[in-house]
């Protein structure tokens, strides 16, 4: 089982892979079918214009999906309590394919 763990600084549980940064996460969701994916939201570069956060990852899955790429399971793990609900919707959409 293929498991990604998308965080900047919490350590990453065993057996899974680790991505800190988006550009990570995005190259190694594109180069490997992963099962299970779970993100952070704050990703460590809060401090740019531009923020990429889990929640971009988890718009750039929506938009895979639409276009029938594939999709791991997705669970949420961030700290962030002011996106955390808004993340799970979408995941929660995106895991049982409700459109």
């Amino acid at each position: 089982m293929k498991q990604l763990y998308v965080d900047d600084e919490r350590e990453c549980p065993k057996g899974w892979d680790l991505a800190r940064k988006y550009e990570d996460a995005i190259r190694m969701l594109t180069e490997t079918n992963y099962d299970t994916v779970s993100l952070d939201h704050d990703l460590g570069n809060w401090m740019y214009q531009d923020e990429k956060t889990g929640m971009t990852i988890l718009t750039w899955l929506e938009e895979r999906h639409h276009n029938n790429g594939y999709i791991p399971f997705i669970l949420i793990h961030t700290g962030n309590s002011a996106v955390r609900r808004t993340m799970e919707m979408v995941a929660r959409k995106l895991n049982f394919g409700a459109e």
